[in-house]
């Protein structure tokens, strides 16, 4: 082969791998019709979405925590294409004698990396998904319905709202709408030994979720919020196993985002179902915590968190006198 055929060669081969290197196109990956705005291809549910999107709220246990609280925690999520980290906060202040609480938690800051499969399965703007992003907020305020009644289980009921303060929604990170949900909780000690501090307590959670959505004909999505699990306490050591998720209604109807699309997008995984173990031990003033969270039903991440709080008042003896 001379040196002439050889360049041609050279040069047909690289041409062609340049070719089928073509640059990542969203317009070409949503086929855009060049009229719906680019977050109306977006579907805004937890399965693909980031991991403090849309959280599974936590199954309360029937009685409002005492003391006055500030948490601090990092979250390490774990999924195949999404590897996300996060602060997160949280404060608790009760009133009245534990019959009234009202409360906050945060993600102030997240960062996240995505790969390419991912990127293309939540239909994300831009070639390479990573940076930091600010979350939302949630608010709630509980009220203890019944409590220490003999022959009743405690009851406790709350209400939250979700801010839309979140960012990065072109990352498919947060929804930057907002949602409420509110819940009745019903739990029972059992098993308690005061001097040795110890008590084994089951709890169960039903409630109803909602959240606002970018499709024209169902503006919000509406979901059943369940959860439980059992609470063992020893001697300041606290374990606890849960499993909590809710169940949304748009799913179940099969809709296409953008009906006219030649790459129609089908609007689902709105029903996670997350299990959480946490692990608390309570020294002084402070709780250490740590907390294994897996997600069994449209929600992928693998979850470690470790978790530092502050009380503001002699914690271990508003525990006893709450079980």
């Amino acid at each position: 082969m001379n040196k002439n055929a050889f360049f041609l060669f050279f040069v047909i081969i690289f041409s062609n791998v340049i070719s089928a290197q073509k640059p990542f196109s969203w317009n070409d990956l949503v086929d855009w019709n060049g009229v719906n705005g680019w977050n109306q291809y977006f579907i805004m549910s937890p399965g693909y979405m980031g991991p403090n999107a849309l959280p599974v709220p936590e199954a309360e246990d029937g009685l409002i925590e005492p003391g006055i609280k500030f948490k601090t925690a990092l979250d390490f999520h774990f999924m195949k294409g999404d590897q996300t980290q996060d602060l997160y906060l949280q404060f608790s202040h009760p009133f009245c004698n534990n019959m009234i609480s009202v409360g906050f938690s945060a993600v102030p800051a997240e960062h996240y990396q995505l790969d390419t499969t991912i990127r293309d399965e939540r239909l994300v703007r831009f070639a390479n998904p990573h940076g930091f992003a600010g979350g939302d907020i949630i608010f709630w305020t509980n009220i203890q319905l019944i409590k220490n009644r003999p022959g009743w289980p405690d009851v406790l009921f709350n209400m939250a709202c979700r801010t839309a303060s979140g960012g990065d929604l072109q990352d498919a990170r947060y929804t930057d709408m907002p949602g409420y949900y509110f819940d009745l909780s019903f739990g029972k000690s059992f098993l308690q030994n005061k001097e040795k501090n110890s008590w084994l307590r089951w709890y169960l959670m039903l409630g109803f979720y909602c959240w606002q959505t970018n499709l024209t004909a169902y503006s919000q999505n509406d979901a059943g919020l369940f959860g439980g699990g059992l609470k063992l306490n020893l001697n300041d050591i606290l374990i606890n196993n849960s499993i909590s998720g809710y169940i949304g209604y748009i799913g179940m109807k099969h809709i296409i985002m953008i009906p006219d699309s030649s790459k129609p997008h089908e609007y689902a995984k709105d029903q996670p179902v997350v299990y959480r173990l946490d692990i608390s031990k309570v020294s002084g003033k402070y709780e250490y915590g740590f907390r294994f969270q897996q997600g069994l039903h449209d929600f992928k991440y693998s979850t470690f968190r470790v978790s530092l709080s502050y009380f503001f008042n002699d914690h271990k003896d508003s525990v006893l006198k709450a079980v």
